[in-house]
């Protein structure tokens, strides 16, 4: 009987109970540590975190990020074609080059601003080749060259063996002045050879260039004639009466800012006693959180040394209940056995049996 409900009741011991008051007091300091780390950051970075949230919910929004991907891929494509046909180039050896220039620190709009005042002296130079009188000029050796993307590089790499006196004048003459800064490093680059090989090559480019320019150029059909189609439905829904109606709200606001007008000292009385009020308000709080937020933390920083100054005292109470809760449930195992042994030497007695025990 009881001897078998005293066995299932758990013992506690004194290292127990030191390992639970140890676990709930550094879980304690540790809230009271992020708490008042938590005060000091939301007074730091409350409205910063706000900004940032919503600029992080707009950066995470995966089909807007999706369609701004196809865009910017789309029109590098359209752009690549259309450069290539008004320089005469190859879209993929455009490309690559831009690549290479952009290795180096020069922009697509610098190259193309070159790529352009060679192609100009190019054609010039093409143009003088036709008289068998001329002289020949700096680009005579380029002019049989079809791709003038490929004729560039071809002449920023015979630049390289000028000396450098040449090479101002080669400049000048072809590009109306001297090459400088991030330019300059291009020109005079010794890698560009290597840095050819690790770009894709232009015939790939090509093909990618060529498809997402077609891409952008359906893209801008589809645009142009849903903005059309637009036009003509609404052109219907449009009707004499909204024109009505439109005129109708503009009067009345207009009569509104007329009678805000009329009451405009008024409101700006208003106006500068709420922000007066605002101000001294912000201040107040400004105020009140810099004070109370400090001590707040100090409360529970000095809460947490008060619990763990405690600890020993609290840890002695829970030692001693412990034994005294273990010595009272011996005693009680110990009753229940001695019952249990009077009441087996009672069922053989005859009282019980006279009395109708045993089973008669």
């Amino acid at each position: 009987m009881f001897t078998e409900v005293v066995k299932l009741t758990p013992q506690l011991d004194k290292t127990s109970l030191a390992s639970m008051f140890k676990t709930l007091n550094q879980r304690f300091s540790d809230v009271a540590k992020k708490f008042g780390a938590g005060m000091k950051g939301a007074m730091r970075l409350g409205p910063l975190a706000a900004v940032a949230g919503v600029f992080l919910a707009k950066l995470l929004n995966p089909l807007q990020r999706a369609e701004e991907i196809i865009d910017r891929i789309i029109n590098k494509g359209d752009d690549a074609i259309t450069n290539a046909e008004e320089f005469g180039a190859d879209p993929g050896k455009l490309l690559k080059l831009e690549g290479i220039a952009q290795a180096k620190g020069v922009d697509a709009a610098t190259l193309r601003t070159l790529l352009g005042k060679f192609q100009g002296a190019l054609a010039q130079e093409t143009e003088k080749a036709k008289d068998p009188k001329a002289q020949p000029g700096i680009l005579r050796e380029f002019i049989s060259e079809t791709d003038t993307a490929e004729a560039f590089f071809s002449f920023i790499q015979s630049m390289q063996k000028l000396e450098k006196s040449r090479q101002v004048v080669v400049q000048q003459e072809v590009f109306g002045d001297r090459i400088r800064g991030r330019a300059s490093e291009f020109f005079n680059a010794s890698d560009l050879g290597d840095l050819l090989k690790m770009f894709p090559d232009s015939q790939t480019l090509s093909q990618a260039a060529t498809k997402t320019g077609a891409l952008s150029d359906q893209k801008d059909l589809n645009n142009s004639i849903r903005e059309l189609q637009d036009f003509v439905t609404k052109s219907k829904l449009v009707s004499e009466g909204m024109i009505k109606d439109i005129d109708t709200s503009a009067r009345q606001k207009d009569r509104a800012d007329n009678e805000t007008l009329k009451r405009y000292d008024q409101l700006k009385s208003t106006s500068i006693a709420v922000q007066e009020l605002t101000a001294k308000f912000d201040s107040f709080a400004t105020d009140m959180i810099q004070k109370t937020a400090p001590l707040l933390v100090d409360a529970i920083n000095n809460l947490t040394s008060l619990v763990n100054t405690m600890m020993p005292y609290l840890t002695t109470i829970a030692d001693w209940t412990a034994t005294a809760f273990n010595g009272t449930i011996d005693a009680i195992a110990r009753i229940s056995v001695a019952m249990e042994t009077y009441w087996s030497e009672f069922k053989t007695s005859r009282v019980y049996k006279f009395f109708g025990g045993g089973g008669r």
